[in-house]
């Protein structure tokens, strides 16, 4: 070997490693053949690449999608035009008022250039003390509080505008719900809560969270989840757009909690915070604490939100 690809090589060591690391994830992945360095067709024939053996994910992307110029698509999703459906949409508050809740205060004006909070957001992993109620009241208003309306044409005295909510919704639906995991938030009792947007208000699911508990949320590695403030999981109603996308309505739901997670981690950001949505989580173990039956309701997102700004 000359001095010349010596040199090279030397330089580029990094290489095996990125190699190693490809050739070995496609001997177990069903995406065998869309990886960076190939592992040899023999290697991937029979069970590393079969028709059986795919992601539910991937069986998932190649049949949700309904063809939109369809006659039958398009008669159900004018439905959702009528008057009725309107009215339906108009009323989704009353829903709210059938038990006690507790009264948020105001939120806070996040004076934070919006260029800066973009740019200093990171993924924050350790945490220290409490935060105020009231910034809790602000992370929840501008993740998914209701920040204006549209008026309807032909409404009633209790029914004239829909609410609309800080985060987007495929059709309007808002079919993720946040369900917090409170720990450390001054004038507020540790506990487990949902949060109603429409009246800015929390919904006390039950008291008396342990330790233990909040532990086996998830795997949280090196972060130390007993110093943070709360955690919000994403809860998606099933039956509240399904009806009009079928199973569309599981990849919107998925974007709406991604959308609701984007504005709750810029808030914090601007309010001095920190935030880490965490995919490890124990989603029926989490599920059975917030009391939903793992089926119309499921938990499809999670974030850890506390007092610091440290990666």
């Amino acid at each position: 070997m000359d001095k010349k690809a010596k040199k090279y090589l030397d330089e580029h060591m990094h290489y095996r490693e990125t190699i190693n690391m490809s050739s070995q994830y496609t001997l177990i992945s069903p995406y065998a053949d869309t990886t960076v360095v190939r592992t040899p067709e023999v290697v991937l024939k029979g069970i590393y690449h079969s028709r059986v053996n795919r992601f539910l994910g991937e069986e998932y992307l190649l049949n949700f999608r309904t063809y939109g110029a369809r006659l039958d698509f398009r008669i159900g999703i004018s439905r959702f035009r009528a008057r009725d459906a309107q009215l339906s949409f108009a009323m989704k508050e009353k829903k709210e008022e059938a038990y006690e809740t507790i009264k948020l205060p105001k939120p806070k004006k996040v004076r934070t250039a919006f260029s800066t909070v973009i740019q200093a957001r990171r993924s924050v992993r350790k945490f220290d003390g409490p935060i105020p109620l009231q910034d809790l009241s602000t992370i929840l208003y501008l993740s998914n509080g209701i920040t204006g309306y549209m008026t309807l044409r032909d409404g009633e005295k209790d029914a004239d505008k829909i609410k609309l909510h800080a985060n987007p919704s495929g059709g309007g639906f808002y079919s993720v719900k946040l369900y917090l995991i409170i720990w450390n938030v001054t004038g507020l009792e540790r506990g487990i809560y949902e949060y109603y947007p429409y009246h800015h208000t929390l919904r006390l699911i039950s008291e008396g969270f342990k330790q233990e508990d909040l532990e086996s949320l998830a795997g949280f590695g090196d972060m130390d989840i007993t110093t943070s403030a709360f955690c919000a999981a994403y809860v998606y109603d099933m039956y509240l757009n399904s009806h009009k996308y079928g199973d569309a309505g599981m990849a919107y739901a998925f974007i709406e909690a991604g959308e609701i997670a984007e504005n709750a981690q810029l808030t914090t950001t601007g309010l001095g915070y920190g935030a880490c949505d965490i995919g490890g989580y124990d989603k029926q173990f989490i599920e059975e604490l917030l009391g939903l039956d793992g089926v119309s309701k499921q938990v499809i997102h999670f974030t850890v939100f506390g007092n610091g700004g440290v990666i």
